[in-house]
């Protein structure tokens, strides 16, 4: 009898990557009499009510994006939590009922913890925020009026990028490449590459670079469903790059995805 109440449970994932799905499974009420366990990100612990949560177990910890000001690439690290985010991890049970945290470091340590969370605009990279804001035909950056403001070396690390993609001049003025970057709602990186990609006038080029610069800023939760189709071809094409890669598996997946239409 101990035993089958120790193993009667299911264990569900919650993470921004999950499928449509998925993340609906997070919130149905388990019909099976089981304990539901949920193992979640950082965005599980605030502006969402999860039905039936009675217990929350709180690292401490959470995933961080940030830009290493040297070479200006973003990347992901752990670090401490704050006073704020432990107060709302812990609000997450006891929403509909009586609830407890269990937080997994001392009381010594939480009085530690900074009042609030860095704002993520002393965190991250500034380029396409200052690329927008000139697009806006708004020249005065440095002269805005900020509720947080954001580091020296990150505005003059931004203008510098700009400047080598050729998105601004050396009299801080938006040129016509600039202008094209502006119309895509992606990273500038990414934009560039599709004009370049124009410029050659290779249709299957750019059908490539699309189908890469697509899967990249959709975090490939289209492929939820095809795991170990996804794994099989990775393995396959990943001594080919990872842009190349993901436009094959994604030209794959679509004749898959219409192979299994068409039964």
């Amino acid at each position: 009898v101990i035993g089958k109440k120790i193993f009667n449970f299911i264990v569900i994932k919650f993470y921004s990557g999950i499928s449509e799905e998925e993340y609906l499974n997070v919130f149905k009420i388990s019909q099976k009499k089981k304990r539901k366990i949920i193992l979640a990100t950082n965005i599980a612990e605030s502006s969402i009510t999860i039905p039936g949560i009675s217990l929350v177990i709180d690292s401490g910890l959470s995933k961080q994006k940030i830009t290493n000001w040297k070479n200006g690439i973003d990347l992901f690290r752990i670090y401490p939590i704050s006073k704020s985010e432990a107060q709302q991890r812990a609000g997450r049970a006891g929403r509909e009922r009586t609830g407890k945290c269990y937080r997994m470091y001392t009381f010594k340590d939480f009085c530690s913890l900074r009042s609030y969370p860095k704002p993520e605009i002393q965190r991250i990279d500034l380029t396409s925020i200052i690329l927008m804001l000139y697009s806006f035909k708004q020249k005065y950056f440095l002269g805005l009026d900020f509720i947080t403001i954001p580091p020296t070396w990150s505005i003059y690390r931004s203008f510098e990028k700009l400047f080598i993609l050729g998105i601004i001049t050396h009299k801080l003025k938006i040129t016509y490449l600039g202008k094209l970057c502006s119309i895509f709602p992606l990273e500038i990186s990414m934009s560039i590459t599709i004009i370049e990609a124009l410029k050659k006038k290779n249709r299957t080029l750019l059908n490539l670079i699309l189908a890469a610069i697509s899967v990249l800023s959709t975090n490939m939760t289209i492929f939820a469903k095809w795991n170990n189709f996804l794994s099989n071809n990775y393995n396959k094409l990943k001594y080919l790059g990872d842009q190349f890669c993901y436009a094959m598996v994604f030209y794959q997946y679509q004749l898959k995805k219409k192979n299994e239409t068409a039964k």
